[in-house]
């Protein structure tokens, strides 16, 4: 986002429409299977013995218990496709302020 805040990213209105339909699409997708995330934090249920309890618990782990696993992934993957619209949104303002900018410094070309 940072390159989109200070104008160093810049994208034409068609192409960030474009970029701007993938995303949303993307998140809409995402968001249809985030409302089955939740099912990941559980322990599966395989039965009441000892074994079954830590295998069962030991799955859950692996979907979450750090950074690394599933749902805080598939959670960032979320954060950073919303970063990535607005920074999209930026840039596609940059692209229309330096457009602008150089439809006016180029206007005392023609008038001149």
């Amino acid at each position: 986002m940072l390159g989109a805040q200070s104008g160093r990213w810049t994208v034409d209105e068609e192409t960030g429409t474009h970029l701007r339909n993938a995303i949303l699409n993307t998140q809409k997708q995402l968001d249809q299977l985030g409302a089955r995330v939740w099912q990941l934090q559980q322990a599966p249920r395989l039965g009441h013995d000892n074994y079954a309890r830590q295998v069962s618990e030991h799955m859950r782990k692996a979907m979450d218990s750090d950074d690394q696993s599933l749902v805080p992934v598939f959670r960032t993957l979320m954060a950073g496709l919303s970063d990535l619209a607005e920074a999209l949104e930026t840039a596609i303002h940059n692209y229309a302020a330096a457009d602008e900018t150089a439809t006016h410094h180029l206007a005392k070309f023609k008038d001149g």
